[in-house]
């Protein structure tokens, strides 16, 4: 028997046959639809609205909210073609559509007609995403659309709480016997519940350890192993007789018998044991999750964090990972929150860092720097040398090799430079980097010097990015800082001396100043720890050589300066798609000798950079022509030597900083280009020249600064192995820590 109400305001329900309902409508109301829709609802009407669903309360009319179907006993589809004849419903008992008849049919007021399927067994309605799935499969199974014309999808079968009026004209098509069998509507049910999202992060849980559980708690009881989709009996029930009355899901198991359709884990196995593997998945979700202040940061598929903005993450939780909510309106129920705001809360709160910056060749993820959080973002990873010891020189490597020992001039130099590198490279490979010199490689075009940069030494390290704007302070953005390596390849720096001296203090930053200020467009800027290098090349002419930094002495033991031999080498380079291949297959073994490599003792530094700096003395001096300090040598020996002039007899000139400007500006051919300079940078760059060699004597009288200069003054001439010593700091005192060789 099937659920009916007397009318369409009733909630009370009656059982009923329809097909044996013998309907006493009264005249009157059937002249006009209106007439016949008002008297449907009224409460006084008594006739037959039947449904093939039975609520939660059989006694009460099925509602979506406080009535919910229970139980399906059929399906009713109604088709709206008003030319329908009894006939066109006779003739489905001959020449049947689909494998499974309807049992009886019938005609409706309006002139359409309805077809009802009854089941051998009532089935328990699953959840509603899962009733809508079976109610399309079972439209397509008794092909519901072929049956009569004018088939109505929504209103026959998708909305459980509908009630139809009971027609007339009512036939046998297969009559009572003719029921849908059990096993047909259990295997419907199981293949409309593959279409449905099971994964309820609520009570997802990794079916390996349900299996154990299950296991521990009912021995034996489910036939085989514990596999998704797999059907068996209701373990969980000592009074359950059938072997297939239910499927595993991912989130609880689907039932065909008992007194519920679907029951997720935690009514099986208990809240406290799916409330472990609900922490544990929120720690899935938020372990590599952080917050910046401004923006997420999450990793991608291919293990690099990515910035995301709070819409974008929010949807990134509602797909990915099916959480409920947004991050507005009201949370459900009682909880304090949607899952998403909750989801977002944990990760402000425990995943929150000072910034997400990148910090070059340190651990990926979370730093603890001075006791503040940082998020690393740099993506930078060295080459890992050969996993087979190389001992010798050019072992596997043997085009390296002999690049090596023709490129630089004097070959001293070679060995200096495996020493920066392997500071370097080695520092980097055990991800504690340490701050070296920034290096300038001079030489003429077509050696190798660009190959030696980008790819040799950029590949051994993880990455380079050009620096030319970084170094000119041209650009606000700082990316760079993003690469283990800055290279710059024929810049010049220009003529101005403003300008140089800006990009020569730049260089001494880089390399003094372990923290950098770091900006990214439209992201958020701070200041990250950069201990990578810079490595400049350019050609040997005047032209190419402005790009050498000023040489004053706060910058010697921050520079080093190499050149490369002149004229044939015989490195045969070839065409870059061999040349590349051939020693990226011979950089791992390169990579091995050199962390084996032993620093000579002669290059062996301080532990701030680790080698000493290195100055090939033809680039020394011209550096040197190039500098401050220089330019005010000129101006110095034009004093010294007009003032000589003028005093026959004197050896020297005597006096402190402020005397020596006042006789320059006194001096009309010197006045102009004295009057640019001030007394405390007289004293400055006197000190500078005294550091660099030049025969100035410093003194004090009388608590006043003195020095004693010679009229006939020289340049310092520096030879290999010679060593300068000393400098001033900023107010010209002396300075006895730097020590730089000079090739």
């Amino acid at each position: 028997m099937l659920y009916a109400i007397p009318n369409l305001s009733s909630q009370s329900v009656f059982k009923v046959d329809p097909w044996t309902f013998v309907p006493e409508v009264p005249a009157a109301v059937r002249a006009t639809k209106k007439d016949f829709i008002d008297w449907e609802t009224k409460h006084t009407t008594r006739h037959c609205f039947f449904s093939a669903f039975e609520g939660v309360l059989s006694t009460v009319r099925v509602d979506s909210v406080s009535n919910p179907p229970h139980l399906m006993h059929g399906i009713v589809a109604d088709y709206d073609n008003h030319n329908i004849t009894s006939a066109d419903i006779d003739i489905l008992r001959t020449r049947p559509v689909s494998e499974w008849n309807p049992a009886w049919g019938s005609r409706t007021f309006s002139g359409g007609a309805r077809l009802v399927w009854l089941f051998e067994e009532p089935l328990r309605v699953p959840e509603h995403t899962m009733m809508k799935e079976f109610l399309k499969l079972m439209a397509r199974k008794l092909k519901l659309n072929d049956q009569l014309a004018g088939f109505d999808k929504e209103g026959s079968y998708d909305k459980p709480q509908q009630y139809y009026e009971v027609g007339v004209e009512w036939r046998p098509i297969g009559g009572d016997v003719a029921r849908i069998p059990n096993v047909s509507l259990n295997c419907w049910m199981f293949e409309a519940g593959n279409k449905v999202d099971w994964s309820d992060k609520r009570y997802r849980l990794p079916i390996a350890d349900v299996a154990r559980e299950i296991e521990s708690r009912w021995p034996g009881k489910w036939p085989g192993e514990f596999l998704l989709d797999t059907r068996g009996p209701r373990f969980w029930d000592d009074t359950a007789s059938n072997p297939t009355a239910c499927i595993v899901r991912e989130s609880g198991m689907q039932c065909f018998s008992g007194g519920e359709p679907f029951l997720p884990w935690a009514k099986i196995l208990g809240q406290e044991f799916v409330d472990r593997y609900q922490e544990k998945q929120v720690g899935l979700i938020t372990a590599e999750t952080y917050f910046d202040g401004k923006e997420y940061w999450r990793r991608d598929k291919y293990g690099l964090f990515q910035n995301w903005g709070k819409d974008d993450m929010t949807t990134h939780l509602r797909v990915k990972y099916k959480l409920r909510g947004g991050t507005t309106g009201p949370a459900k129920g009682n909880e304090p929150g949607s899952e998403i705001e909750r989801v977002l809360e944990h990760i402000r709160e425990h995943n929150r860092v000072k910034g997400a910056l990148p910090f070059v060749h340190m651990p990926s993820g979370r730093l603890s720097i001075a006791e503040k959080q940082y998020l690393n973002t740099a993506s930078a990873k060295c080459l890992p040398p050969a996993d087979v010891e190389v001992n010798t020189w050019g072992e596997g490597f043997p085009w390296l090799a002999g690049y090596f020992d023709a490129f630089f001039d004097p070959p001293e130099q070679k060995e200096w430079f495996f020493s920066w590198l392997q500071r370097f490279y080695g520092c980097a490979l055990k991800m504690q980097p340490e701050p070296g010199q920034a290096l300038f490689i001079v030489g003429p075009t077509g050696n190798g010097k660009t190959l030696l940069s980008d790819f040799i030494v950029g590949t051994m390290v993880g990455g380079f990015a050009e620096g030319t704007n970084y170094l000119l302070g041209s650009s606000q953005f700082t990316t760079e800082l993003t690469e283990p390596l800055l290279t710059v390849n024929d810049m010049v720096a220009g003529t101005d001396p403003m300008r140089h001296a800006k990009y020569s203090a730049i260089v001494k930053r880089i390399v003094a100043n372990e923290w950098m200020r770091f900006e990214e467009k439209y992201q958020k800027s701070g200041r990250t720890r950069w201990r990578g290098r810079v490595m400049v090349t350019c050609n040997a002419n005047s032209y190419g050589m402005q790009i050498l930094p000023n040489m004053e002495q706060s910058n010697l033991d921050k520079v080093s300066l190499l050149r490369c031999r002149d004229g044939e080498t015989g490195t045969v380079f070839g065409p870059t798609y061999v040349l590349e291949p051939m020693i990226a297959q011979e950089l791992p073994y390169f990579c091995k000798w050199l962390l084996g490599f032993k620093v000579p003792e002669r290059w062996v530094g301080t532990s701030r950079y680790g080698v000493e700096s290195y100055h090939q003395a033809q680039l020394y001096r011209h550096s040197l022509q190039q500098s401050s300090s220089f330019t005010f040598y000129e101006l110095l020996e034009s004093f010294v030597h007009s003032w000589g002039a003028a005093s026959p007899g004197a050896t020297h000139w005597e006096g402190n900083p402020t005397q020596m400007l006042m006789g320059m500006v006194a001096d009309d051919g010197l006045r102009q280009l004295a009057a640019k300079y001030q007394a405390n940078q007289v004293a400055i760059l006197l000190g500078n020249l005294k550091s660099l060699g030049y025969n100035l004597e410093k003194g004090r009288v009388g608590g006043s600064r003195m020095w004693r200069i010679p009229v006939d003054i020289t340049p310092p001439q520096h030879t290999r192995d010679d060593v300068a010593e000393g400098g001033t700091d900023d107010d010209g005192e002396p300075d006895e820590e730097t020590k730089v060789v000079v090739g």
